[in-house]
């Protein structure tokens, strides 16, 4: 019978001991999976994706504009007298000006439109008159705000402001009066109803004056032949009832056309 050795003993165990070790050891190792930028994590998975508001629909803008009353007269004819108009922004400026007005005057008023009845052209001093009631008179045009002569086509209109527009008939001197009649509906001797007025003019030099043997026309119709006499005076029998222009035409003088509105009714 053999003898145990305790060397041997000893070795065995540390060989036993090492290979537990190793097998210990095996799976132990840790891998790295690097996940992309975009693609949430296990912590913020379940985290909500915020969606962006879409804006809310805004309402278009009003339309830009003012009324007033305007007037045109041409070389001495009157073509448009106190009529309401809607005046925007045709040059779009940001600001409804005399030029403005005098575009949807055209616009409104003219044959074809402001695109062939009326043009400004550009000056150092600002924008001027080159085309108006479809004629070049060589720039002889103007024009008043509220009974003020006016000095430029920028200037602002407010709303309810009265503008006439106008081209001189005395080129070049452009000594054209300003025509203005005055007075109402009455009832003659004879017992015919109709319009008496005076019909006067002020010249350049700020004189006032009665203007005679001009002739009187009623809604743009000289009814009657009815002319102003040596005093300025005249009478114009009423038929129709309703509101009616009045206006006069001088051969004798150069003016710019009285422009008068009355409202005549029987009973």
């Amino acid at each position: 019978m053999q003898r145990f050795s305790p060397r041997i003993a000893i070795t065995a165990a540390v060989l036993v001991l090492l290979s537990l070790m190793i097998l210990s050891g095996c799976g132990k190792d840790t891998v790295t999976i690097d996940l992309p930028e975009d693609v949430p994590s296990d912590a913020t998975s379940g985290a909500e994706t915020a969606v962006p508001e879409e804006p809310e629909p805004q309402e278009a803008p009003e339309e830009f504009s003012v009324g007033v009353i305007a007037s045109l007269s041409d070389a001495g004819s009157l073509k448009v007298g106190l009529e309401p108009l809607t005046v925007t922004d045709a040059d779009s400026d940001g600001v409804l000006t005399v030029c403005d007005a005098i575009w949807c005057l055209h616009e409104r008023f003219f044959p074809g439109g402001a695109g062939k009845g009326f043009a400004t052209e550009r000056m150092q001093e600002g924008p001027a008159i080159s085309l108006f009631w479809g004629e070049d008179n060589g720039g002889f045009y103007s024009w008043t705000v509220d009974g003020r002569q006016g000095k430029s086509l920028l200037e602002p209109l407010g709303e309810g402001s009265e503008l006439y527009a106008f081209s001189y008939s005395d080129i070049p001197l452009c000594l054209d009066g300003f025509g203005a009649i005055e007075g109402s509906v009455t009832e003659a001797e004879d017992g015919t109803t109709g319009y008496e007025g005076v019909l006067t003019c002020t010249d350049a030099g700020g004189e006032t004056f009665p203007v005679a043997g001009a002739m009187i026309l009623i809604d743009g119709i000289a009814r009657g032949g009815v002319a102003t006499d040596q005093q300025g005076r005249f009478f114009v029998p009423l038929e129709k009832q309703g509101s009616h222009l009045i206006t006069a035409v001088s051969a004798d003088i150069p003016m710019i056309p009285p422009v008068c509105r009355f409202d005549f009714t029987v009973g």
